[in-house]
Parts: structure tokens; sequence; C-alpha cells
């Protein structure tokens, strides 16, 4: 079953800065060197609003940012409900389609709260979006997580687990509903124009990325299994340590070529970070490459902004014959 949402949204181009060293903990380039620049492009959306639906109605907000980095293309994707709805990968699928009827397409809140009840580690997440930050006041005033645990690995081949965390310079603003109700009445794409009127007026969105780093050997022994991505990890346990800075700064000249036509992939990684045994995160891995595909086509991942930069159309054809046939 395809992971078939593909909801509205806001993309644009930027940098991501590296502003502390952690090359103690992992050997990855975008992530070494303070002051190294990577060029990025993000998308910004609901995480099952479609076409058509406001801005502020109230739904998970999400992060994706494609790293182009020397080692090939990184990507790394996030939700603003600080941690995962399911340990389940089958539920994560069905998840998606959960809020609508199946036989009319029109919204079914039972549905969800169905799928809550037999699925209780969703509980957390789920009351993060029927808290105030479920009707964020656009795409910049958020944090967001990553939720999954990663594995970096350092030169030496020492093991640390991860979790990312972009932690906002916008500030956190969240919209009442009744707020939200009158804006949807005025401008469905609000937060969409938020984000490009920011860009445009040099009020560019920015985020503090930091990690969590746990050593190897802690997982072992942890109150707690660290593939659970519906856990969070306590600060007091393993603070945050700063990474580096996301900066968007440039919009898109075609959204329809540039932005719509994006590809993210939780598999797409770089040498020094790998992928844990979290079986959401591995289900991700087929859901997006399966559902990306059947949106945009067999030949999408040939549009530049989702080929690794510098990469020679050319030779890509020459050398896959069979993928574009």
């Amino acid at each position: 079953m395809l992971r078939s949402s593909h909801a509205k949204a806001a993309g644009a181009f930027g940098y991501f800065e590296v502003t502390n060293d952690v090359s103690a903990f992992t050997r990855a380039g975008v992530f070494n060197g303070v002051g190294t620049r990577t060029n990025v492009i993000t998308r910004f959306s609901a995480q099952s609003s479609s076409r058509g639906t406001a801005d502020t109605f109230r739904d998970a907000k999400g992060i994706a940012v494609k790293f182009y980095t020397s080692d090939g293309n990184y990507d790394l994707i996030g939700l603003n409900t600080r941690v995962g709805i399911t340990t389940d990968g089958t539920y994560f699928l069905d998840n998606m389609r959960a809020s609508r009827c199946p036989v009319t397409g029109l919204p079914e809140p039972d549905s969800v709260f169905r799928g809550m009840l037999r699925n209780p580690e969703s509980l957390y997440s789920n009351l993060v979006v029927y808290s105030d930050i479920g009707i964020t006041d656009g795409f910049r005033h958020t944090n967001y997580d990553a939720m999954h645990t990663f594995k970096w690995v350092n030169a030496n081949d020492d093991v640390f687990w991860v979790k990312y965390h972009f932690e906002t310079e916008n500030g956190i603003q969240n919209l009442t509903v009744a707020d939200a109700t009158e804006t949807a009445g005025v401008n469905a794409d609000y937060g969409n124009q938020d984000f490009y009127d920011s860009i445009e007026n040099g009020e560019n969105p920015s985020w503090i990325l930091s990690v969590q780093i746990m050593p190897e050997a802690d997982a072992v022994t942890y109150e707690w299994d660290i593939n659970d991505s519906t856990k969070e990890w306590p600060i007091t346990d393993y603070p945050r340590t700063e990474v580096g800075r996301l900066m968007v700064n440039k919009i898109a000249q075609d959204y329809n070529i540039e932005i719509e036509v994006l590809g993210f992939n939780p598999g797409n990684i770089v040498d020094g970070i790998e992928l844990s045994n979290d079986i959401v995160l591995r289900q991700r891995i087929f859901a997006y490459q399966d559902a990306f595909l059947a949106r945009a086509g067999r030949l999408a991942w040939l549009y530049p902004t989702n080929l690794p930069h510098g990469t020679n159309l050319t030779d890509v054809l020459r050398e896959s014959p069979g993928r574009v046939d």
C-alpha cells in the first residue's frame, strides 16, 4: 500500500552552515568543519492536508531538507509532533488515509480517534496536534524533530545514536481556533504566503539543528528501546548539542519543476550517517520511494532539484539506461 499523501507545501532554497565541531561523533562531511556551508532545498507542509485545504487547518507540520553534499544527497525529514505516531509500520501507512472517509473522501475525525484507541502509543503525538501546536502560525514559527533514531559513525568507526531537532529562530507562534477559522476564510494559503513573504522581506526563516548523542553501549541498558520513535530522550539524560544553522533564503523560479516534483526519502544517506533498526523508519524508505514514483513518474528523479549537485545528466542516462527506457 502506498503512502499516497502529498500535502500542499511551500519550498525554497537555502544553505546549512556548521557552527559546532561534531567530528568526534560523525565523519559526515556535511556536519564537519565549523563554517562549512552546504546548499539545501527545503519543503514545508502540513502532514495530511491536500490541495484546497486551508493552511490554518489543525494538522501536524512537516519539514524536509535535502542537503546537496559532496558525497551525494542527504535527506532529513521531521514533524513538529516531537515523536512518531506508531511503532507499527503498517499503521504508519494506514494512518495517512484515516482522516478521510474511504467512500466520500470527506473528513472523518471519528476514524482518527478510533485509530488512536487501537494504537495507544500514538497518544503523545496526537495530544501535540490537539494542543496549540496543532495550529501553528505558518511554517516558520515552530520546531521540528526527526523523531527516529539515527546512527552516526566517526573516523574511527565508533558508533553513536542520535536524535535530530530543528529549533526555530523565528519565535514560537500559534493561532487560536477563532483566528485560524477567520484567516482560512480570508486566505486559505496563509501559511505558504507567510513563508514566501518572509523571504522576500529579508526575514529569512531559519532553524538551529541540534542533536542528542547516545554512545553505542548505552542503548543496551537504556530504560526503553531507543528505536521506539514514540518516545523522547530526556534532555537530562542526553542534552542537545548544536550542529549548525539552517537558513532558507531563495525562492524557486518555477514551483512546478523545482518544488512540486521534489522527492525526499530518509533512505538517502551519506557516509558517516546510517539508519537505525526502527521498523517504521525502514518502512518509510519503501513507502516514500513508491509514493514519489507513483505521484511524479519514473523520470521525476531526473529533475535538477532531485539530483546531486555536479551531476552530469548525460552520464547518468548513459550509466542507467534501464531506468529511462
